[in-house]
């Protein structure tokens, strides 16, 4: 590992892992300190991270995992850096209950011990769409509103609150009778379907 360092020219090594909630979290070490990150890992206050250890008991070493290494896309003139993914262990080297690798490989273990050989996991990408909110003409320009039908979680304007609690009682308001659906017309002139 440390002649790859050297033979690709890696100036810095970026060890990441990542807190409870999934954010990922990182700090860089130097050629020099490389050595010893492989060793003995390095320290990192706990109580910085979300999730994790109160100040008391904040001290935590974060264990590069040598599987994990890759060199980070660069150009020319620009610093070469690579990244390893570390797992996190308390000081006297057992592995931290908070730490979500630790909690994968226990789940991967459970599920061994029950019988099942195939455990498929991955991340899961949240994201929002939006689009401009074109029912205030100039006035909407520069306000979103999300892609989709779910007026609950839109981003308006304190004028529109009102708006939006009307549409959205209407929508609850949506009955069925003999001649087909009916629904309560909104008065706001801007959510008039």
């Amino acid at each position: 590992m440390l002649k790859r360092i050297q033979d690709e020219g890696i100036e810095f090594l970026l060890l990441w892992f990542t807190d409870i909630e999934g954010h990922l979290k990182s700090f860089a070490v130097t050629p020099s300190e490389i050595e010893a990150a492989l060793d003995d890992g390095m320290g990192f206050d706990g109580s910085s991270i979300t999730g994790f250890n109160a100040i008391e008991e904040s001290d935590m070493v974060a264990i590069p995992d040598p599987g994990t290494f890759t060199p980070m896309p660069w150009k020319e003139g620009e610093t070469k850096v690579a990244r390893m993914i570390c797992d996190v262990v308390t000081p006297d080297g057992k592995p931290y209950e908070g730490d979500p690798r630790y909690v994968l490989r226990r789940a991967l273990d459970r599920m061994a011990e029950m019988g099942f050989d195939t455990f498929n996991v991955g991340p899961e990408l949240e994201y929002f769409l939006f689009k401009d909110d074109q029912r205030h003409g100039d006035a909407g320009r520069g306000r979103l509103l999300r892609d989709d039908d779910d007026g609950r979680r839109e981003r308006a304007a304190p004028g529109d609150r009102a708006c939006a609690r009307e549409r959205r009682a209407s929508r609850s308001n949506t009955s069925t009778t003999r001649s087909g659906p009916r629904s309560t017309r909104s008065t706001c002139a801007s959510h008039r379907r």
